[in-house]
């Protein structure tokens, strides 16, 4: 007689006498004996009694069926073995009510299924599960990681190593100036996950430490870098486990109000508005002759705006394609604002993205949009698309809650074939 499990109120009957070697390959039991093993268990305090051994199947007044009665009266639960007799009539042993009977049989069907290991390997063998695929892929957002800052790169090598494994980062620009630390933080995060898609921020493209001779010749030099490392630049269809899922990258870059209406740039609410003197682009980014460079980019995704999907779509970018995702959007708040409405400081809206954006995303579809460049997380829900910034940022917003809501992580924004978590923020 063995116990269910290693517990003091779950254990074998003590009694050496209860069950002997009968010298033909079987066992016998003495009645008397095992009504006393019963009993000591009961009054030890037993859970559970578990009573592999035959027994009667026509008398409830058996002497072990009444002993196991009043175990039973005693809150013992109490298993027994319903033998292995049969299949004729009368032949199922320990029939009385207050016992839980437990019977083995026999079939002509049998079950089978095959394993397939992460290096292609297939075993076959006995199974009655059904079989199943892989788990489901999860879908994170991360931006401006801006990993120049110490304090950023260890944030990112302290990323747990198991708990993304089979996920997918969506890594929305402005990881560093610097391409050698840039390459470092995309080589640890695809370490970490099982796909990284990445698109470039504006600071990615800072002619600071680079021999590049200007910043779209830069951005190439990424491109061919993420290929070598094995991070996705262009869409692509994900087994996510509920029909499929496409990641679409959407390049851009910020237009400016005298450049076209597509800008998302709002006139400052103070008797005057700087101009761009303060904003590192335009002392560190350098662009060749001829058109804008949010001409050059949102043109290099006209080719995924003609693709059939055959899924639902996310998609991202680094910069804003709304000028209304600048705002925190308040229950029961009025309209957003037409200006801008800080009196002091630099003018965001002119280089926060373009409406073009806006409508390459209805375009294509979207189910969520990820971006970043702001460094203000949120997550608003807009005519039925989920827009999704969740950015590290520099330690100081942090430390401030400036930055606004911050998780641990990367923010989950799709898991089990729908957006993660619906809500505003």
């Amino acid at each position: 007689m063995t116990p269910l499990c290693p517990s003091p109120k779950l254990r074998a009957l003590q009694n050496p006498n209860a069950c002997w070697d009968n010298g033909a390959g079987g066992c016998g039991a003495n009645s008397g004996d095992t009504v006393a093993a019963i009993d000591q268990a009961v009054i030890d305090g037993v859970d559970v009694l578990n009573f592999s051994i035959s027994g009667t199947s026509t008398n409830y007044l058996d002497s072990v069926e009444v002993a196991f009665l009043f175990a039973a009266r005693a809150g013992v639960f109490v298993a027994t073995s319903a033998g292995n007799s049969g299949p004729t009539a009368s032949t199922v042993a320990h029939i009385s009510p207050w016992l839980a009977s437990v019977a083995a049989g026999t079939h002509d069907r049998s079950g089978t299924a095959t394993v397939i290991l992460g290096n292609g390997a297939k075993y076959n063998g006995a199974s009655l599960t059904p079989g199943v695929g892989p788990a489901p892929v999860r879908i994170f957002a991360l931006s401006d990681i801006h990993v120049d800052y110490s304090e950023n790169m260890a944030w990112i090598q302290g990323l747990s190593e198991r708990d993304y494994s089979r996920d997918v980062l969506l890594l929305a620009g402005d990881i560093c100036h610097d391409i050698g630390k840039l390459e470092a933080a995309l080589k640890c995060l695809r370490e970490k996950f099982a796909e990284v898609f990445f698109l470039n921020g504006n600071h990615d493209l800072w002619l600071l430490e680079t021999d590049s001779s200007d910043s779209r010749q830069k951005f190439h030099r990424l491109l061919d870098l993420c290929r070598g490392l094995g991070v996705r630049t262009e869409p692509a269809k994900l087994d996510d486990g509920h029909g499929g899922l496409w990641i679409v990258p959407l390049f851009a870059w910020y237009d400016k109000p005298e450049e076209t209406q597509n800008s998302l740039f709002l006139p400052k609410a103070g008797p005057g508005d700087e101009m761009l003197d303060s904003w590192g682009d335009e002392h560190f980014v350098r662009w060749p002759a001829g058109g804008t460079p949010s001409a050059y980019f949102l043109e290099s995704n006209v080719t995924h705006l003609h693709r059939v999907y055959d899924a639902p779509v996310i998609s991202f970018s680094h910069f804003l394609p709304r000028t209304d995702l600048m705002f925190p959007r308040q229950p029961g708040a009025g309209p957003q604002p037409t200006v801008w409405p800080l009196r002091a400081g630099f003018n965001f809206s002119r280089v926060a993205g373009t409406w073009a954006l806006e409508k390459q995303i209805r375009k294509l579809g979207s189910r969520v949009h990820a971006y970043g460049h702001q460094h203000r997380n949120r997550w608003v829900t807009i005519d039925g698309i989920h827009y999704v910034s969740h950015c590290l940022g520099y330690p100081h917003e942090r430390k401030s809650g400036r930055i606004g809501y911050f998780e641990a992580g990367p923010r989950l924004i799709w898991e089990h074939g729908r957006p993660a978590v619906p809500i505003d923020v």
